[in-house]
């Protein structure tokens, strides 16, 4: 990991480098790896046969030229996240791979923090690509930069049938990364994490895995139950953090409870 002054740090790409190219891209992946990323984290969603998707939300037009696409027109649907937002969309859900690569990738957020020379004109990433680009630029560059992966909408994409433990346990061993060594000093390449409990258990308990777990925080006042019973903030209490402790290696809270949020970034 980090071998400079703050080598305890480890630095992290969110999304890769969407400040100059287009988050979740490869050119955005490439970009944090030659600033000195120790990792770059892509979101993780599900095509409609069942592949591992880089991108954040399940709603295409927030992040493609999809609504400019005449032969998707008809697709456009009420998209309902379970505990999140219902909006009108493209669901990636809807979507072979072979659809989604006809898409060219667009910034998700509109702000003058980030640069938009490089709009519509990558193409949407699967992560088994995303794991053979980050390979072949340790490689060529004599880096050793990994992989933090964030799991989206798990009840979602559940409910269409579609999950996402045996896919990634498969990739996972097919390109050489150790999921099994109850040794975490050993895991510094690849990182899971998710604010969905289920699919933490689901991965150590039921398939045995050894990765480093991270349990993500959602915002202060964010319900963690359907219903409403219980926050997000709960985790953070000495109960909360006790019940962590059962199936992750790690709290990740969001920046929102460190300081205000006035911009995203």
């Amino acid at each position: 990991m980090s071998s400079g002054p703050h080598r305890n740090l480890i630095l992290t790409g969110h999304r890769g480098a969407p400040k100059f190219f287009p988050e979740h891209t490869l050119a955005s992946y490439g970009a944090a790896i030659r600033e000195g990323m120790d990792l770059v984290e892509p979101d993780v969603v599900i095509s409609k046969e069942g592949e591992l998707i880089c991108l954040h939300d399940v709603d295409l037009s927030t992040i493609t030229n999809v609504a400019e696409k005449a032969e998707f027109a008809s697709r456009k649907r009420t998209i309902t996240i379970p505990n999140g937002k219902t909006c009108e969309g493209w669901s990636v859900s809807d979507f072979t791979v072979a659809e989604l690569k006809t898409l060219r990738v667009r910034h998700r957020l509109q702000t003058p923090l980030r640069e938009h020379f490089a709009e519509d004109f990558y193409q949407i990433v699967t992560l088994e690509e995303l794991f053979t680009f980050v390979q072949q630029r340790n490689k060529d560059l004599g880096t050793s930069a990994g992989v933090h992966i964030e799991i989206k909408n798990t009840p979602f994409f559940a409910a269409l049938g579609l999950r996402f433990e045996e896919r990634l346990i498969e990739l996972l061993v097919k390109y050489g990364y150790e999921i099994y060594d109850p040794v975490k000093e050993k895991q510094t390449e690849i990182l899971v994490q998710s604010f969905d409990v289920g699919i933490l258990k689901s991965l150590r308990s039921k398939f045995g895995v050894q990765l480093r777990l991270g349990q993500l925080v959602d915002r202060p006042g964010k319900s963690l139950e359907e219903d409403g019973s219980k926050e997000y903030s709960s985790m953070l209490t000495a109960e909360g953090l006790d019940e962590i402790a059962k199936y992750a290696d790690s709290v990740n809270p969001m920046k929102n409870y460190f300081y205000e949020q006035d911009q995203d970034f």
